[in-house]
């Protein structure tokens, strides 16, 4: 306070020394000051009492306590994502092929950059050889990488992955006065994917909203009421993540912890637990796909096995898959659990095996062959297993614990179809959250409660793709309006007229009737967009082609038949290559078809339209180019790509 009301102050002044100055005047009030701030200086430090030499830094800043503490953080962070990672260096977990020990993709048949230096250095043998002559020849590209496997539009010799690329070239050519019948042209997906459908990446749309869907059809009851069940049906996914996961414990440990969950259950009612299934080529690929994201590693687990963190563990199918048949094999072998927890009550367990096993008496084990079902979802054996306790008595109270949505939707499509008496109840596996009564719902939905099921599979599912803007709030407005899905996931109708079916219900949704074709609600919704603002719609807002609706239909058709059939003991025989899927050999899995084999995903008159095709010295460089004269940019499907081009506008 005094450097500043006294020095800083008339250091301001008229001839101080603030600033930047080689004034004579000012350098002499500095030199004859210097003195001055020196004592100053020294006068200060006696005030602090401080100790000189404590200033004096005798370590590396790298020692410091926070540095130290901040480099711990990251080694924990590096450990743990290697964690989630395939081990480069345990042979025996790889797959065969070139595989991406992060992400787990595992490359095509064409891939072959691990080859690279040997492609290379034969393409320098030849490029040498043909010196001087071919020192202007292109090079082509002969390695071929993961992305190969992305979706894309091939112009030309070009690849091109961007999915608005070509529609904002369109509008560019549509605002240029170009002649372009934009019906023909939006008849086009304009993109390597349906955008409405499928993400940037080529990844189909997975709903996200599917619990919007189930917080406005519930009927909520209290705690009180949910109370008293005789009957609980465990979705055993969903307890995987709410038994506490016990931290540098064993697998051992977890499930100790797990059967602790399941025997407290046992002491008040009947426990049937549900695991999901694993099959090759299942419709659940992309979603489970999805779900696995950044986490590659397979551990193999044993009893002893130290347990690795929980989202490592459960995000993986494959780790999954094994920790759910220890847990089996557990509860079915473990006679002292039988003995303390099944003298009253009984727990039937749905493994990997088509049979459930029956455990009661205090260790009594059985098969239960008349609940074998060959049903991969535990949604469907869910369901399946309610309506067989419904039938064994009409009297009992059941509660479902589960979170999902699917779940939701076939309790009520089946308390509906059956009629069931019995109270059904869903509640969450996490307490505290809202319980369900699965009969009041359906009373209060009646005049919709059969249309929910197709409805819900049509506009997303986890293996059906949602429709970018369309959410499940819109798709139950649609319903009550009276749009009918009646022949989705019926049996015995023609494809085409579920298409049509399905064609009217989502163009309902994009609020436009009376259309005939997807195309045209595409059409339709493009006018009204552009009429309504002075910017263009994005593509993903607008509705798919005919040809891409049709494949997300049939998925939907394939998954609704699924659903609709649980009342028999396995699920229909439907070959999925014919419902909108493709078997995808080197993962064993399927992928979705976006579009039908020769579709164009542009016109071809677009694509001769945006491009010039100069080759000039100079190209571009008259209005002679098409692209020039247009005063539009040149891209990458013109001729005069990297050779120069000339055109002002670029």
């Amino acid at each position: 306070m005094m450097i500043e009301t006294t020095f800083m102050r008339y250091g301001h002044a008229p001839g101080g020394i603030v600033g930047i100055t080689l004034k004579p005047e000012t350098l002499e009030v500095w030199a004859l000051s210097l003195h001055a701030c020196s004592r100053l200086e020294s006068d200060l430090d006696d005030m602090t009492d401080e100790d000189t030499q404590s200033k004096v830094v005798t370590t590396h800043k790298e020692e410091a306590k926070a540095r130290i503490a901040e480099d711990k953080k990251d080694r924990d962070g590096i450990r743990q994502k290697l964690d989630t990672c395939i081990d480069p260096l345990d042979s025996a977990a790889h797959p065969s092929g070139i595989v991406n020990v992060v992400s787990g993709q595992i490359g095509s048949t064409e891939v072959n950059v691990h080859n690279a230096v040997t492609i290379g250095t034969e393409q320098m043998k030849v490029f040498e050889s043909r010196l001087p002559e071919g020192l202007y020849e292109t090079i082509t590209k002969k390695v071929v990488t993961m992305d190969h496997a992305r979706k894309h539009v091939k112009v030309g010799a070009v690849k091109v992955f961007d999915t608005n690329l070509i529609y904002s070239r369109v509008i560019g050519l549509q605002a240029s006065g170009r002649d372009i019948d934009i019906k023909d042209v939006l008849g086009h997906e304009l993109a390597p994917v349906p955008t409405s459908m499928f993400d940037d990446t080529g990844d189909m749309r997975i709903a996200k909203s599917k619990s919007t869907l189930k917080k406005i059809l519930q009927v909520e009851v209290s705690d009180r009421v949910a109370g008293g069940a005789n009957v609980s049906v465990l979705d055993g996914s969903a307890i995987l993540w709410v038994v506490p996961w016990p931290a540098d414990g064993t697998v051992k440990d977890y499930m100790a912890n797990f059967k602790y969950a399941i025997g407290k259950r046992l002491r008040v009612e009947d426990v049937y637990l549900i695991f999901d299934r694993y099959y090759d080529y299942s419709t659940k690929s992309v979603t489970r796909g999805s779900r696995a994201t950044g986490v590659s590693r397979v551990h193999h687990l044993q009893v002893n096995s130290k347990l690795p963190a929980q989202k490592i563990l459960l995000a993986s199918s494959k780790n999954k898959k094994q920790l759910m048949q220890l847990i089996v094999d557990d509860l079915v072998q473990d006679k002292k659990f039988h003995e303390d927890n099944t003298r009253h009550h009984k727990l039937v367990v749905t493994g990997a095996d088509p049979v459930p096993i029956e455990i009661s008496e205090g260790g009594v084990v059985i098969s239960r062959a008349d609940l074998a079902t060959s049903h991969e979802e535990a949604d469907n054996v869910i369901a399946q297993q309610v309506l067989s306790c419904a039938a064994e008595n009409a009297e009992s109270k059941i509660t479902v614990v589960a979170d999902d949505t699917d779940v939701f939707v076939l309790l009520l499509h089946y308390h509906h179809m059956a009629n069931l008496k019995n109270v059904v109840l869903m509640e969450s596996p996490i307490k505290g959250r809202t319980v369900v009564d699965i009969g009041k719902t359906v009373q209060k939905h009646s005049e919709i409660v059969e249309g929910i099921l197709p409805a819900h599979a049509l506009s997303g599912c986890d293996t059906v793709a949602s429709y970018f803007g369309i959410g499940k709030a819109t798709v139950l407005k649609t319903l009550r309006s009276g749009h009918s899905l009646n022949l989705l996931g019926a049996p015995g109708h023609s494809m085409k007229s579920v298409i049509q079916q399905a064609t009217s219900f989502i163009s309902a949704c994009y609020g436009q009737t009376n259309c005939s074709t997807m195309s045209e609600t595409r059409l339709k919704v493009w006018l009204s967009k552009t009429g309504k603002g002075s910017s263009t719609p994005k593509l993903c807002t607008l509705p798919p082609t005919t040809e891409a609706f049709k494949e997300n239909v049939k998925r939907a058709h394939h998954q609704a038949l699924v659903w609709q059939s649980l009342e028999a003991q396995n699920p229909p025989e439907l070959d999925s290559t014919e419902y909108g899927w493709v078997k995808d050999d080197q993962n064993k899995s399927l992928q979705p078809v976006t579009l039908p084999d020769k579709v164009e995903l542009a016109p071809e008159m677009v694509l001769r339209l945006i491009k010039c095709g100069c080759h000039s010295t100079t190209p571009c460089s008259s209005r002679a180019c098409s692209c020039n004269s247009a005063n539009m940019k040149c891209t990458i499907f013109c001729a005069c790509y990297n050779q120069g081009c000339c055109n002002p506008t670029s």
